[in-house]
């Protein structure tokens, strides 16, 4: 059984073909309350997909969460996982792609973390840690007090 969010769900069968599988399961659809899981436990869900294929777990009212055998979880994500390729192979046909380097790859915003200044800075603070050249502070406030005294010499 797998037990994923509302909003998941609506993501995972948002393409029409799945739509019209979607449209279909609702009229097998049970739902229970969270109050009702609470105190009866996960055998209520077993005996509500005694009656449906999927089962809506409501929150003070609202659905919140779906409910489905592991088997048509796997089946979903399968149809995923398809729906992707199909789109990268039309994507190719099309040649609707870029060409280019790891390093051009690399998001804009996080590049800084591989230039070589900050790549030495990385290891010498590896270097401090290995050494014992760290200070350890219980709370918040002690990081403060730290900081605002300035820097001890070493």
């Amino acid at each position: 059984m797998a037990l994923i969010s509302a909003r998941k769900w609506r993501t995972m069968t948002s393409n029409s073909t799945l739509n019209r599988t979607r449209n279909l399961a609702k009229e097998r659809m049970v739902t229970i309350t969270a109050n009702q899981l609470k105190t009866q436990g996960v055998s209520s869900i077993d005996r509500a997909l005694e009656e449906a294929s999927e089962v809506i777990i409501s929150v003070r009212g609202k659905p919140r969460y779906v409910v489905i055998p592991i088997e048509e979880y796997d089946r979903l994500r399968e149809s995923e996982i398809e729906a992707a390729w199909m789109q990268v192979r039309r994507e190719v046909a099309e040649e609707a792609f870029v060409v280019e380097s790891g390093d051009e790859h690399i998001d804009k915003e996080q590049a800084y973390f591989w230039t070589e200044a900050w790549q030495e800075g990385e290891r010498e603070a590896e270097e401090d840690i290995r050494a014992g050249r760290v200070n350890v502070f219980n709370t918040p406030d002690d990081l403060f007090a730290e900081l605002d005294e300035g820097t001890p010499d070493e």
